[in-house]
Protein backbone atom coordinates (compact mmCIF):
# COMPACT_ATOMS: atom_id res chain seq x y z
CA UNK A 1 0.00 0.00 0.00
CA UNK A 2 1.01 3.38 -0.37
CA UNK A 3 1.96 5.54 2.44
CA UNK A 4 -1.05 8.11 2.68
CA UNK A 5 0.01 12.01 2.40
CA UNK A 6 -2.24 12.96 5.31
CA UNK A 7 -1.83 16.69 4.05
CA UNK A 8 -3.92 16.02 1.07
CA UNK A 9 -5.16 19.35 -0.08
CA UNK A 10 -8.29 17.80 -1.45
CA UNK A 11 -11.38 17.06 1.09
CA UNK A 12 -12.28 14.24 -1.07
CA UNK A 13 -13.67 10.72 0.98
CA UNK A 14 -11.10 8.44 0.35
CA UNK A 15 -10.38 4.54 1.64
CA UNK A 16 -7.46 4.29 4.10
CA UNK A 17 -6.48 1.03 5.95
CA UNK A 18 -5.47 2.05 9.53
CA UNK A 19 -2.71 -0.31 11.70
CA UNK A 20 -1.70 0.52 15.08
CA UNK A 21 1.40 -0.41 16.36
CA UNK A 22 1.89 -4.23 17.21
CA UNK A 23 3.31 -3.94 21.01
CA UNK A 24 5.87 -6.11 21.37
CA UNK A 25 5.85 -6.52 25.45
CA UNK A 26 2.81 -5.31 25.97
CA UNK A 27 -1.18 -5.34 25.20
CA UNK A 28 -3.30 -3.18 23.83
CA UNK A 29 -5.99 -5.00 25.15
CA UNK A 30 -5.78 -7.39 28.27
CA UNK A 31 -9.42 -8.89 28.54
CA UNK A 32 -13.08 -8.81 27.41
CA UNK A 33 -13.62 -5.74 28.99
CA UNK A 34 -11.06 -3.82 27.27
CA UNK A 35 -12.16 -5.22 24.15
CA UNK A 36 -15.92 -4.08 24.89
CA UNK A 37 -14.49 -0.54 25.59
CA UNK A 38 -12.00 0.08 22.65
CA UNK A 39 -14.87 -1.71 20.28
CA UNK A 40 -17.55 0.97 21.71
CA UNK A 41 -15.35 4.30 21.83
CA UNK A 42 -14.47 3.40 17.70
CA UNK A 43 -18.07 3.35 17.79
CA UNK A 44 -19.10 6.57 19.27
CA UNK A 45 -16.33 8.46 18.01
CA UNK A 46 -17.20 7.16 14.11
CA UNK A 47 -20.73 8.35 14.89
CA UNK A 48 -19.50 11.68 16.21
CA UNK A 49 -16.86 12.44 13.95
CA UNK A 50 -18.53 11.65 10.68
CA UNK A 51 -16.18 8.59 9.39
CA UNK A 52 -17.41 5.71 8.20
CA UNK A 53 -16.04 2.05 9.10
CA UNK A 54 -15.89 -0.16 6.35
CA UNK A 55 -13.47 -2.79 8.37
CA UNK A 56 -11.80 -3.72 11.35
CA UNK A 57 -10.81 -6.45 13.60
CA UNK A 58 -9.49 -6.27 17.07
CA UNK A 59 -6.39 -8.11 18.26
CA UNK A 60 -4.58 -8.27 22.09
CA UNK A 61 -1.57 -6.17 20.83
CA UNK A 62 -3.07 -4.38 17.99
CA UNK A 63 -5.71 -3.44 15.42
CA UNK A 64 -7.03 -2.71 12.04
CA UNK A 65 -9.25 -0.73 10.63
CA UNK A 66 -10.70 0.39 6.69
CA UNK A 67 -12.13 3.83 6.52
CA UNK A 68 -13.50 5.83 4.07
CA UNK A 69 -13.14 9.45 5.01
CA UNK A 70 -11.70 12.61 4.36
CA UNK A 71 -8.08 12.96 5.39
CA UNK A 72 -8.45 15.87 8.06
CA UNK A 73 -11.59 14.15 9.79
CA UNK A 74 -9.69 10.65 9.94
CA UNK A 75 -6.93 12.67 12.01
CA UNK A 76 -9.31 13.69 14.15
CA UNK A 77 -11.38 10.38 14.64
CA UNK A 78 -8.00 8.66 15.89
CA UNK A 79 -6.89 11.62 17.70
CA UNK A 80 -10.44 10.86 19.93
CA UNK A 81 -10.24 7.28 20.18
CA UNK A 82 -6.74 7.50 21.26
CA UNK A 83 -7.79 10.13 24.08
CA UNK A 84 -10.98 8.38 25.08
CA UNK A 85 -9.05 4.69 25.20
CA UNK A 86 -5.83 6.34 27.05
CA UNK A 87 -8.45 8.01 29.71
CA UNK A 88 -9.69 3.96 29.96
CA UNK A 89 -6.34 2.55 30.57
CA UNK A 90 -5.71 4.95 33.20
CA UNK A 91 -8.65 4.54 34.83
CA UNK A 92 -8.79 0.55 35.00
CA UNK A 93 -4.90 0.00 34.92
CA UNK A 94 -3.31 3.89 36.32
CA UNK A 95 -1.84 3.78 32.94
CA UNK A 96 -0.47 7.25 32.11
CA UNK A 97 -0.09 8.56 28.77
CA UNK A 98 -0.20 4.71 27.18
CA UNK A 99 -1.47 5.38 24.12
CA UNK A 100 0.09 8.92 23.37
CA UNK A 101 3.16 6.49 22.31
CA UNK A 102 0.82 4.39 20.21
CA UNK A 103 1.84 5.14 16.67
CA UNK A 104 -0.82 4.60 14.03
CA UNK A 105 0.29 3.88 10.05
CA UNK A 106 -2.33 5.42 7.41
CA UNK A 107 -1.91 4.12 3.96
CA UNK A 108 -4.12 5.21 1.18
CA UNK A 109 -5.49 3.20 -0.65
CA UNK A 110 -5.40 4.77 -4.52
CA UNK A 111 -8.10 2.30 -6.25
CA UNK A 112 -10.88 -0.77 -5.76
CA UNK A 113 -7.76 -3.61 -5.77
CA UNK A 114 -6.19 -2.13 -2.98
CA UNK A 115 -9.56 -1.36 -0.93
CA UNK A 116 -10.53 -4.73 -1.63
CA UNK A 117 -7.15 -6.53 -0.44
CA UNK A 118 -6.74 -4.35 2.56
CA UNK A 119 -9.95 -5.01 3.39
CA UNK A 120 -9.51 -8.96 2.68
CA UNK A 121 -6.20 -8.18 5.07
CA UNK A 122 -8.44 -6.67 7.98
CA UNK A 123 -10.99 -10.03 7.86
CA UNK A 124 -8.39 -12.58 7.88
CA UNK A 125 -5.56 -11.11 10.28
CA UNK A 126 -6.46 -13.66 13.03
CA UNK A 127 -5.50 -16.46 10.26
CA UNK A 128 -2.66 -14.67 9.67
CA UNK A 129 -1.76 -14.49 13.20
CA UNK A 130 -1.98 -18.66 13.32
CA UNK A 131 -5.08 -18.52 15.88
CA UNK A 132 -7.55 -20.84 15.73
CA UNK A 133 -10.92 -19.12 15.19
CA UNK A 134 -12.25 -18.38 11.85
CA UNK A 135 -13.32 -14.68 11.14
CA UNK A 136 -16.87 -14.73 11.51
CA UNK A 137 -16.65 -16.42 14.71
CA UNK A 138 -14.41 -14.09 16.16
CA UNK A 139 -16.27 -11.16 18.24
CA UNK A 140 -14.18 -8.49 17.41
CA UNK A 141 -13.65 -8.81 14.11
CA UNK A 142 -16.54 -7.47 11.20
CA UNK A 143 -16.08 -10.44 9.10
CA UNK A 144 -20.50 -11.31 9.67
CA UNK A 145 -21.39 -8.58 8.54
CA UNK A 146 -21.38 -8.73 4.92
CA UNK A 147 -23.55 -10.80 2.98
CA UNK A 148 -25.22 -11.81 5.82
CA UNK A 149 -28.88 -11.37 6.75
CA UNK A 150 -28.72 -12.59 9.89
CA UNK A 151 -29.84 -10.74 13.06
CA UNK A 152 -28.49 -11.27 16.53
CA UNK A 153 -31.38 -11.66 18.57
CA UNK A 154 -31.88 -9.22 21.90
CA UNK A 155 -30.68 -6.20 20.55
CA UNK A 156 -31.98 -3.01 22.22
CA UNK A 157 -31.99 0.89 20.68
CA UNK A 158 -29.54 2.83 22.56
CA UNK A 159 -32.69 5.22 23.04
CA UNK A 160 -33.99 3.13 25.80
CA UNK A 161 -30.87 2.78 27.56
CA UNK A 162 -30.95 5.36 30.60
CA UNK A 163 -28.84 7.85 31.59
CA UNK A 164 -27.03 6.04 34.01
CA UNK A 165 -26.68 2.72 32.47
CA UNK A 166 -25.05 4.25 29.80
CA UNK A 167 -22.82 6.13 31.38
CA UNK A 168 -21.85 2.81 33.30
CA UNK A 169 -22.04 0.58 30.00
CA UNK A 170 -19.95 3.02 27.37
CA UNK A 171 -18.28 5.47 30.04
CA UNK A 172 -19.49 8.60 28.43
CA UNK A 173 -21.64 11.30 29.98
CA UNK A 174 -24.36 11.81 27.45
CA UNK A 175 -27.17 9.43 25.80
CA UNK A 176 -25.49 7.30 23.33
CA UNK A 177 -27.27 8.09 19.85
CA UNK A 178 -30.14 6.29 19.11
CA UNK A 179 -28.80 4.99 15.48
CA UNK A 180 -26.97 1.97 17.87
CA UNK A 181 -28.24 -1.08 18.61
CA UNK A 182 -26.90 -3.24 21.83
CA UNK A 183 -26.77 -6.22 22.74
CA UNK A 184 -27.15 -8.08 26.24
CA UNK A 185 -23.50 -7.37 27.27
CA UNK A 186 -23.52 -3.93 26.44
CA UNK A 187 -21.74 -4.02 22.99
CA UNK A 188 -22.83 -1.68 20.09
CA UNK A 189 -23.59 -4.14 17.57
CA UNK A 190 -21.55 -4.14 14.18
CA UNK A 191 -23.97 -3.79 11.59
CA UNK A 192 -24.44 -0.12 14.00
CA UNK A 193 -21.23 0.42 13.11
CA UNK A 194 -20.01 -1.05 9.96
CA UNK A 195 -21.11 0.04 6.48
CA UNK A 196 -21.89 -3.47 5.03
CA UNK A 197 -24.43 -2.19 2.18
CA UNK A 198 -20.82 -0.47 1.33
CA UNK A 199 -18.55 -3.41 1.51
CA UNK A 200 -20.81 -5.46 -0.31
CA UNK A 201 -20.88 -2.95 -3.15
CA UNK A 202 -17.09 -3.03 -3.49
CA UNK A 203 -16.94 -6.74 -3.62
CA UNK A 204 -20.40 -7.78 -5.23
CA UNK A 205 -20.61 -10.93 -4.33
CA UNK A 206 -19.27 -12.78 -1.05
CA UNK A 207 -17.78 -15.09 -3.62
CA UNK A 208 -15.37 -12.31 -4.45
CA UNK A 209 -14.96 -11.43 -1.09
CA UNK A 210 -13.96 -15.12 -0.19
CA UNK A 211 -11.94 -14.91 -2.93
CA UNK A 212 -9.68 -11.64 -2.11
CA UNK A 213 -9.82 -13.46 1.45
CA UNK A 214 -8.15 -16.68 0.39
CA UNK A 215 -5.55 -14.26 -1.51
CA UNK A 216 -4.47 -12.26 1.21
CA UNK A 217 -4.50 -15.18 3.61
CA UNK A 218 -1.76 -17.31 1.99
CA UNK A 219 0.64 -14.31 1.61
CA UNK A 220 3.40 -13.96 3.83
CA UNK A 221 2.11 -14.22 7.63
CA UNK A 222 2.15 -11.60 9.68
CA UNK A 223 5.36 -12.26 12.25
CA UNK A 224 4.56 -9.91 15.33
CA UNK A 225 1.64 -12.37 16.70
CA UNK A 226 1.31 -16.23 17.09
CA UNK A 227 0.35 -18.92 19.42
CA UNK A 228 -2.59 -21.19 19.49
CA UNK A 229 -4.87 -18.98 21.55
CA UNK A 230 -4.99 -15.35 21.61
CA UNK A 231 -3.71 -13.23 23.89
CA UNK A 232 -6.53 -11.93 25.61
CA UNK A 233 -7.98 -15.63 26.20
CA UNK A 234 -4.62 -16.69 27.74
CA UNK A 235 -4.26 -13.24 29.77
CA UNK A 236 -7.34 -13.59 31.52
CA UNK A 237 -6.54 -17.45 32.37
CA UNK A 238 -3.69 -16.43 34.36
CA UNK A 239 -5.45 -13.82 35.70
CA UNK A 240 -7.88 -15.85 37.13
CA UNK A 241 -5.12 -18.64 38.45
CA UNK A 242 -2.67 -15.93 39.63
CA UNK A 243 -3.73 -12.30 40.29
CA UNK A 244 -5.10 -13.62 44.08
CA UNK A 245 -2.19 -14.98 44.46
CA UNK A 246 0.41 -12.35 44.19
CA UNK A 247 -2.39 -9.90 45.33
CA UNK A 248 -2.11 -7.66 41.79
CA UNK A 249 -4.59 -6.53 39.42
CA UNK A 250 -2.37 -6.75 36.31
CA UNK A 251 -0.81 -10.01 35.27
CA UNK A 252 1.89 -7.16 34.39
CA UNK A 253 2.42 -6.19 37.79
CA UNK A 254 3.65 -9.63 39.11
CA UNK A 255 6.97 -9.86 40.41
CA UNK A 256 9.59 -9.95 37.78
CA UNK A 257 10.89 -12.95 39.48
CA UNK A 258 7.67 -15.08 39.60
CA UNK A 259 6.78 -13.51 35.88
CA UNK A 260 10.05 -15.81 35.03
CA UNK A 261 8.74 -19.04 36.20
CA UNK A 262 5.00 -18.01 34.22
CA UNK A 263 7.00 -18.63 30.93
CA UNK A 264 7.51 -22.15 31.27
CA UNK A 265 3.60 -22.62 32.25
CA UNK A 266 3.08 -20.24 29.12
CA UNK A 267 5.55 -22.84 26.91
CA UNK A 268 4.07 -25.51 28.74
CA UNK A 269 0.13 -24.89 28.79
CA UNK A 270 -0.95 -23.02 26.01
CA UNK A 271 2.09 -23.58 23.56
CA UNK A 272 2.78 -20.19 23.79
CA UNK A 273 5.75 -18.78 21.37
CA UNK A 274 8.44 -15.96 22.37
CA UNK A 275 6.48 -13.16 21.09
CA UNK A 276 3.30 -14.36 22.66
CA UNK A 277 4.85 -14.62 26.15
CA UNK A 278 6.50 -11.16 25.71
CA UNK A 279 3.24 -9.26 25.42
CA UNK A 280 0.92 -11.44 28.17
CA UNK A 281 4.04 -10.84 30.89
CA UNK A 282 5.22 -7.49 29.79
CA UNK A 283 8.58 -9.03 29.64
CA UNK A 284 12.02 -7.86 27.09
CA UNK A 285 11.30 -10.12 24.27
CA UNK A 286 14.95 -10.66 23.95
CA UNK A 287 15.14 -12.04 27.66
CA UNK A 288 11.54 -14.55 27.14
CA UNK A 289 13.87 -15.69 23.81
CA UNK A 290 17.23 -16.33 25.33
CA UNK A 291 15.47 -18.25 28.51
Amino acid sequence: YVCVPCQKKDMKREYYLVTSEALVNNLLFRDKEDFQIAHNYLAICKLNLGITLVAHCLMGNHFHLVVWSEPAMLRRFLTAFKRRYSMWLHRKYGLRNFMSKIKFQVDYLPDSTSTRRAIAYVLTNLQKANVNISPDGYEWCSANCYFNSRRVSGLRNASKIGLNECRRLFRVRNRVNAEFYVDQNGVIDYRSIISGSLVEKIFGSYKSLNYYMGIVKNEADITHYGGARNDSEIYEDLKAKYANQYDVESIQDIPFEEKVGLIKVLKREYGSGPKQIARILGLPLDFVSAY
